[in-house]
């Protein structure tokens, strides 16, 4: 896993050996690698269309949702076609002790849009307004748009009084001929880091 976990978890971190031999954290608690690979394995194995839409965001909620089990079978995953929806598209929470509401941490904020750069922009600025340690907008705008959509969402995150210091910014964009994932966390300047992609 890169990086350092988290220094807020809800419980103590254990490791947990996939099956693959790699060993990770785990504890609800995502590094955007992780999550990166998950999602290209889960939505592009579903073999839809290349235009996003509704079965774009069914198998979005299909791949969190499986993903947050192999974590901790502690967390809610709140999603339109399990629960009602929960604030954003899919939320992972964390009930506080003993308690089945929806009381408790949120861990993992997602917003899946697949319109152009206006729609992204306002689903990504609903992430601005939630606690959590990861906040995610997965969508399908073409490089040059992506770009554009990358700065402003720095400006948006600088405006909004940065970043705390358990929280990572994580877009997944599935583009024309690829999949990127981009990331952003502390420590300042607020810039996103492209991190890994795959080809189609």
């Amino acid at each position: 896993m890169a990086g350092s976990p988290d220094p807020v978890p809800s419980k103590p971190r254990v490791a947990l050996t996939l099956a693959d031999g790699r060993v990770r954290l785990t504890g609800g608690i995502v590094e955007p690698d992780e999550l990166f690979g998950r999602m290209c394995d889960g939505v592009t194995k579903a073999h839809l269309p290349p235009t996003g839409g509704r079965l774009w965001t069914g198998a979005v909620k299909k791949t969190l949702r499986r993903f947050a089990r192999e974590i901790d079978r502690g967390i809610d995953v709140y999603s339109s076609d399990r629960h009602d929806e929960f604030l954003l598209d899919v939320v992972w929470l964390k009930p506080a002790r003993g308690d089945a509401g929806a009381n408790g941490r949120i861990l993992l904020a997602v917003e899946s849009e697949w319109g152009g750069f206006d729609a992204v922009w306002y689903d990504f600025s609903k992430l601005l307004y939630v606690r959590a340690p990861r906040k995610v907008l997965i969508s399908c705008l073409p490089p040059k748009t992506l770009k554009e959509a990358i700065r402003q969402f720095e400006q948006d995150i600088v405006d909004a009084g940065g970043m705390e210091s358990h929280e990572k910014y994580i877009v997944i964009n599935f583009g024309p001929q690829r999949v990127e994932c981009w990331w952003c966390g502390p420590p300042s300047p607020v810039r996103f880091r492209k991190g890994p992609q795959r080809e189609y």
